[in-house]
């Protein structure tokens, strides 16, 4: 049996670290924790709400962060919204049917303008 969890000093460094199931976490590598105090943790860079009036794509953009970042999007009334990020700052936020999509949440394509909301993460996508 290998050991998972180390919490104290680690290869030169003090934190607490968890590796895969089977990984000796005392001399994982990176790729094989699950989790590491030595990483930065996620957080949001920029996030929104997007008051959509049609099926479509919508444009969003956020601070450069250097890197293309992770990009979710999600709506109550349509989940199957997606982000397509098109750049280190920039994003296409696709909603409804005309964008390939199966249908819509409750019925119909909805008339009345729905949200759809959006957070860029500081992981490299």
């Amino acid at each position: 049996m290998v050991g998972r969890v180390a919490t104290g000093f680690r290869l030169g460094a003090y934190g607490i670290w968890v590796s895969k199931p089977g990984i000796e976490v005392l001399t994982a590598g990176d790729a094989d924790l699950l989790l590491s105090s030595d990483r930065k943790s996620a957080q949001v860079v920029a996030s929104g709400i997007i008051a959509a009036a049609t099926n479509g794509t919508y444009v969003i953009s956020w601070p450069s962060t250097g890197f293309t970042p992770v990009v979710v999007a999600g709506s109550a009334r349509f989940p199957e919204a997606r982000a397509v990020v098109t750049g280190v700052n920039t994003a296409n936020i696709l909603a409804g049917i005309a964008q390939g999509f199966s249908s819509w949440t409750g019925g119909n394509t909805p008339i009345s303008p729905f949200t759809i909301s959006w957070i860029v993460l500081n992981i490299p996508g």
